[in-house]
């Protein structure tokens, strides 16, 4: 996981099917394990909606087993993390989640918040110049 998201650039992968795929291409020895788990927690009784649920839920938790043999993979924890103070959670709850190893601190999320507000105005732009023309009626 760290060679797609570090080396390769990817973004986190929560789709359950293409994250197998990506797995298996990158480590052929995994062929079949994610599936296993998979398999292991979903009852054949369940709804299609609950089989679904059940295979992000282990997608999730991919990441975050990646997550604590290397600490730079942390996409997922990242996103809790923003996730958790986009919904109000005081720094005290995200340092307690980011102690349990489910995402990064505070201070990580506050950085990156920062880091967006700084690259926003930037990113406006570049979008604008790319996507959207003007054009000027000239005088008659």
């Amino acid at each position: 996981m760290y060679d797609m998201q570090r080396k390769q650039g990817l973004d986190l992968e929560l789709n359950p099917d293409r994250f197998i795929e990506l797995i298996e291409r990158q480590e052929p020895r995994l062929n079949g394990f994610v599936q296993g788990i998979i398999d292991a927690v979903t009852k054949p009784s369940l709804t299609a909606k609950r089989k679904q649920t059940k295979k992000f839920s282990v997608v999730a938790f991919c990441h975050l087993l990646a997550g604590l043999g290397n600490m730079f993979v942390n996409n997922l924890k990242l996103d809790v993390g923003l996730y958790l103070g986009a919904s109000g959670a005081s720094t005290e709850a995200i340092d307690t989640m980011h102690n349990m190893g489910v995402c990064v601190s505070a201070r990580s999320v506050l950085n990156h918040k920062k880091k967006i507000a700084s690259s926003h105005p930037h990113e406006i732009t570049q979008y604008f110049d790319a996507n959207v023309i003007i054009e000027f009626p000239l005088p008659q």
